[in-house]
């Protein structure tokens, strides 16, 4: 496979995510109505703002050497789950 064509593979995986990526398009999806409907539509979850958004490298590798990045981690992750169960815990 040459660069070039290398280089159009990759983008056509943004234009059209493929794998792991097109798996999370879909959950996304799936969750945004999911969560629409719990809040009786009263509150909008776009797909896009459902996507996990994934460290690089470098910087995991980072936050997991020291125990107060392992507690940056771990808040960002509770965060996550919050914001997806606010609808829920509201609607109650």
């Amino acid at each position: 496979m040459s660069s070039r064509e290398f280089s159009e593979w990759i983008a056509y995986g943004r234009i059209y995510p493929i794998g792991e990526d097109r798996a999370d398009a879909r959950i996304a999806s799936l969750m945004s109505v999911l969560l629409e409907i719990a809040a009786h539509g009263k509150k909008r979850f776009p797909p896009d703002t459902l996507m996990p958004k994934y460290l690089d490298v470098a910087e995991k590798e980072m936050l997991e050497s020291s125990e107060e990045g392992k507690q940056v981690l771990r808040s960002r992750v509770a965060e996550k789950i919050k914001a997806v169960f606010s609808a829920f815990v509201k609607n109650k």
